[in-house]
């Protein structure tokens, strides 16, 4: 999955609506490049590092600011769970694909297309922050 569209950006660029419209494209056609090509393509042992590793984030940034900005139980939260239950179990076999998780991943990335877009740029710069200082966290203990 290309990489480029979840770069983190500052605020003043992020809340450009152009650049805005831009980075939403970038992401729409990353995920779904990863969901025509790569998802229906790897076959069980395959390594998916790059790809698990930005689903993942994608995932988690969705749900962190779906959270933050009180969106509540909404429909997609489910789905994108299991994606990200899916990913993560993925990293942890060291990236190894299991095709049984292409659907569940599939319908994930499906959601967080539809939301993505929709929250505010200081909700996710929020997010991308929390995510940031997690992984901080994580790798010093």
């Amino acid at each position: 999955m290309d990489h480029t569209a979840f770069r983190v950006v500052p605020m003043h660029v992020a809340r450009n609506p152009v650049a805005r419209a831009i980075n939403a494209a970038r992401l729409r056609d990353a995920v779904n490049e990863f969901r025509a090509t790569r998802i229906a393509l790897l076959l069980d042992g395959d390594d998916a590092g790059g790809d698990v590793h930005t689903g993942v984030h994608l995932l988690t940034v969705c749900l962190m600011a779906m959270a933050i900005a009180g969106f509540g139980e909404h429909d997609g939260v489910p789905q994108m769970q299991a994606g990200q239950r899916a990913l993560i179990a993925c990293a942890g076999r060291g990236n190894k694909w299991l095709q049984a998780d292409a659907p569940v991943v599939d319908e994930a990335l499906l959601c967080a297309l539809d939301l993505y877009p929709q929250l505010d740029a200081r909700v996710v710069a929020k997010a991308w922050k929390k995510l940031h200082e997690m992984q901080l966290a994580g790798a010093r203990a």
